[in-house]
């Protein structure tokens, strides 16, 4: 009997990867981060695009680097955790970066390093424990623990160091927070008093600042806060942005994918996919599955019905791209413009498709360099760029004019 759907790891490939075995792709991006990781990076990419499971390949990474520049990994999601204030912010980072540090303290087993990684891709969904917070005298408000006290910056930095040097013994050079869903913390007011924060620990806290590494992931409301505001973030941060993946890689989860559901791909599936899923890494998860059950069940259909099908069981996601409800995590008017200027050119650079839509030059290079960074386009050399990813495009072409 052919496996249901029910058995594939994360929900059918609708969540973040949290295991190393299916995550391929952006290992330069990884890798520069791990390689420094305690500089502050920005890193863009649009919905479904791979940010979260990009963050948790950098936990990867930092658990099995060595050496002097060894980082420990604390992955925060800011949308679950909802941080109200400097002070709870400061609280939260504290508090996430304990549970870890307990967590890895139990593991007994000596594989260490595959043990640790297990548990830190599961700790997001667990409540802030209380214990650690008792054990350093932190207050109450109220003298209720359900209520927990913010932390100002001398109790912050006091509890930083306090964890740097319990990590050291276990050969941690130094602290790494992944911040995902960043944007959450940018449209309060306190944003730029956080980030001004944790600027001046990079600039002048000398017992902090070569010990802490900043990763913030997000998109469009997180790319717009930093070009806004400049100093809290852009003058400390790398700014890197999520590309497509590319064809050997596709080639590679692909193996993998159908290695482990026991279903041999045929030439014309793989171009099929190449086609019509492109380097878009979700896409392409939600294309296999259709083709593995279709060749599981013995059904050979066209490539039509396929792609029918995925546009039908995907059309409220690719509405939220295209986004006419003009929401933040979506297209703006003018990436739809541009988006459907360069459908008709196939291929172009910032000149053909800034002539092709009437658009100004630097309204056109921010739109394709939104557009490359949700992976429905690809950048392919210099300023020119291509549309990659077929299922989206005749999506769109079904929903004539842009609005």
């Amino acid at each position: 009997m052919a496996p249901s759907m029910r058995q594939r790891p994360f929900e059918n490939f609708r969540v973040a990867i949290t295991d190393p075995k299916y995550y391929f792709g952006r290992r330069e991006i990884i890798q520069t981060i791990a390689s420094a990781p305690f500089q502050v990076n920005v890193l863009l990419g649009g919905r479904r695009f791979g940010k979260t499971s990009t963050l948790h390949a950098i936990q990867w990474a930092l658990i099995d680097s060595n050496g002097r520049g060894r980082a420990f990994p604390v992955y925060i999601n800011l949308r679950l955790e909802q941080p109200r204030s400097v002070d709870h912010f400061r609280f939260l980072l504290i508090a996430r970066l304990r549970e870890n540090i307990d967590r890895m303290k139990r593991i007994s087993s000596p594989m260490l390093h595959d043990a640790f990684r297990q548990i830190v891709s599961h700790i997001d969904t667990l409540e802030v424990g209380i214990k650690w917070a008792i054990e350093f005298k932190i207050k109450f408000r109220d003298g209720n623990a359900s209520k927990l006290e913010e932390l100002d910056n001398a109790e912050f930095r006091h509890l930083f160091l306090l964890c740097l040097s319990d990590l050291r013994r276990s050969q941690y050079n130094g602290i790494c927070f992944l911040l995902d869903e960043a944007e959450v913390v940018t449209k309060d007011d306190w944003a730029n008093d956080a980030w001004s924060y944790f600027r001046a620990l990079k600039d002048t806290d000398e017992a902090i600042r070569p010990f802490l590494g900043l990763v913030l992931s997000g998109y469009r409301d997180l790319r717009a806060y930093q070009q806004r505001t400049g100093s809290p973030l852009r003058n400390i941060a790398n700014v890197i942005w999520l590309r497509s993946l590319s064809i050997s890689q596709v080639q590679q989860l692909t193996a993998q994918r159908r290695t482990d559901e026991n279903a041999q791909p045929s030439k014309i599936e793989n171009d099929e996919l190449s086609l019509w899923a492109g380097g878009h890494p979700y896409l392409v998860q939600q294309m296999l599955n259709l083709l593995i059950d279709r060749r599981q069940n013995e059904q050979y259909g066209h490539i039509g019905i396929i792609t029918s099908q995925l546009m039908r069981q995907h059309r409220e996601e690719f509405s939220k791209w295209w986004n006419l409800d003009q929401k933040s995590n979506g297209f703006d008017s003018k990436e739809r413009y541009v988006y459907k200027g360069l459908v008709s050119l196939r291929e172009g650079n910032i000149a053909s498709v800034a002539l092709e839509t009437s658009l100004s030059f630097s309204d056109v290079e921010d739109a394709l360099d939104v557009l490359a960074g949700t992976g429905l386009i690809r950048q392919i050399e210099g300023d020119r760029y291509c549309i990659t990813t077929r299922l989206f495009e005749e999506w769109v072409l079904k929903q004539g004019p842009p609005d």
